[in-house]
């Protein structure tokens, strides 16, 4: 009886703590479901090469750090064509005044890898891009700031 008794609290346990994060997960994936759909809009539009339109959904703040050519300039000395990935249950935080960053993975001409975080910021009742940063870049500020070395190919076009 003492081990029914126990296997019966040992199970309730389990489902009260499954049901908690079950919760959680729906929770999360509700907050951020918008502001999810946008960071993969930018995403897809730095995919297929839509740079200028990647850019006008940006704040003002990222576009008076950084003028269009800067970025499509730094989009370019990444990689060509641009392949990215968000990690959407991993690597999500909920809105906190506004504001919401995801975390990815960009992948290099080279096919390497670099960590991204993309910051959203909503204004007006929709969310813009704040800031799009790699590695030891996340206190950069507005902008897309990345430390990597260029593609050969880049190298050679840009130096004649």
């Amino acid at each position: 009886m003492k081990l029914r008794g126990c296997l019966l609290l040992i199970v309730s346990f389990v489902a009260l703590i499954a049901s908690c994060s079950g919760a959680l997960l729906m929770y999360v994936g509700i907050n951020t479901a918008d502001s999810a759909e946008y960071a993969e809009a930018f995403i897809d539009r730095l995919e297929s090469g839509h740079l200028d339109v990647a850019y006008d959904s940006t704040i003002p703040a990222f576009k008076q750090e950084q003028s269009l050519y800067d970025f499509v300039d730094l989009i370019d000395t990444m990689a060509e064509p641009i392949r990215a990935e968000l990690h959407p249950w991993r690597d999500r935080t909920v809105a906190s005044r506004n504001l919401v960053k995801y975390r990815g993975v960009l992948v290099d001409g080279y096919g390497a890898e670099i960590d991204f975080d993309l910051t959203l910021v909503k204004q007006d009742g929709t969310w813009n891009v704040a800031s799009f940063t790699g590695p030891w870049r996340q206190t950069a500020g507005a902008g897309a700031w990345f430390k990597v070395v260029p593609r050969t190919d880049y190298l050679e076009t840009n130096s004649k």
